[in-house]
């Protein structure tokens, strides 16, 4: 036991992906934060019955801040842990849900997902399939980079703005409407136009320094809540001011567009595992960070293929290799479906990593051929 709670230490705490963004000044440190409450403080509660009423409460209350810094962090990692939580609770508090804890890890996925949808059929709004279509959309678009303009003619951002956006290429057909954007284009550039300080002193006294498109020039109609239109042509006319430049990531890789359907949803799944698991693959590799996540995802592999080769039945510890196993597989086809970047993908990732490696652990023979396999 203590060789392998060493090799987990290790393991986990040495982890690149795990260290570089839990350390930083990032909202992973908070989701750490709010996962080890959550989970500490509800397994404390549901495994030692015997507490005080005053202990309870207090464990009750730690659990309920961490839920509250999930969901303010990344409301979608508490919703994937949550029907863990629920059906881990009831395993532990109902004899049949105990004896068969796989049955009762299906029910409460598939009624948890399957209750996403009660407020699309009762009220006709919040649909989960257009809300992760949508925001597939807009981590599309972020990675593609480009120049975001905003019609003037349609107002203030805060009520539905309409935008054209142009690749980075074509910010030559960019002209100018006054002196002063003249004189700011050609002195300050694109960059400056679309830096904070402008952008919020533009929005605020609702001045903004105008310019148009060259005639012909190609673009798309982003409008905010609305399905975009592509591969347009600038008709010249029309007045914009400068809103968002962005890069085109080094990283990004291509995910299939997600309709608002769910045969869409479970077709774009295997892919979806396949981005969060296994890629970059070897011949992606262009950065040093590239590499680092390459060699994650073959350890992992290579854990994962051992616990294969040792496999053991996971006895009383099934129902928390269930909770292991159906956190990560929600977290990870989450991720897969809506991140195109490769450096987003082990951002995220990282709050799920830990959960792989309990699972591996827990459905892992003890055996000396196994701690020399890995000694060595």
């Amino acid at each position: 036991m203590e060789s392998r709670s060493n090799i987990f230490f290790w393991s986990l705490f040495l982890f690149p992906s795990v260290v570089l963004w839990s350390s930083g000044i990032l909202k992973e440190g908070l989701v750490w934060l709010g996962l080890g409450l959550s989970v500490y403080y509800f397994f404390r509660l549901i495994n030692t019955p015997a507490v005080s009423s005053k202990t309870r409460i207090a464990y009750i209350l730690y659990l309920l801040i961490g839920f509250i810094i999930l969901y303010e962090a990344k409301a979608y990692v508490l919703l994937c842990i949550f029907p863990c939580l629920a059906a881990q609770f009831f395993i532990k508090t109902v004899k049949y849900c105990k004896a068969h804890p796989i049955i009762t890890y299906l029910i409460f996925v598939l009624l948890y997902t399957g209750s996403s949808f009660l407020p699309l059929i009762l009220f006709h709004s919040m649909n989960p399939l257009q809300m992760i279509s949508d925001k597939q959309t807009d981590f599309n678009r972020t990675s593609k980079g480009g120049i975001y303009m905003e019609d003037i003619r349609f107002g203030n951002m805060k009520h539905g703005n309409v935008l054209a956006l142009i690749s980075v290429a074509d910010s030559i057909n960019i002209v100018p409407c006054s002196s002063q954007a003249d004189s700011l284009l050609h002195t300050k550039g694109i960059q400056y136009l679309a830096s904070n300080p402008v952008v919020y002193k533009e929005w605020t006294t609702d001045t903004k320094i105008p310019f148009r498109l060259k005639k012909g020039t190609p673009y798309s109609r982003i409008t905010i809540g609305s399905t975009d239109t592509l591969h347009l042509k600038a008709s010249g006319k029309a007045v914009y001011w400068v809103y968002i430049y962005t890069e085109t990531a080094n990283s990004r890789v291509f995910i299939e567009p997600l309709k608002p359907e769910l045969h869409s949803l479970l077709k774009a799944i295997p892919r979806a595992l396949e981005i969060s698991l296994l890629l970059p693959w070897p011949s992606q590799i262009h950065s040093i960070m590239q590499a680092i996540y390459c060699a994650e995802n073959t350890f992992v592999l290579f854990l994962f293929f051992i616990a294969l080769f040792f496999l053991k039945r996971p006895g009383a510890n099934i129902d928390l290799v269930l909770f292991c196993f159906f956190y990560s597989l929600m977290m990870l086809i989450l991720i897969g479906l809506v991140s195109p970047v490769l450096g987003g993908i082990e951002r995220y990732k990282s709050v799920v990593i830990p959960f792989m490696f309990i699972l591996l652990l827990l459905i892992t023979k003890k055996s000396e051929r196994l701690n020399l396999l890995l000694k060595s």
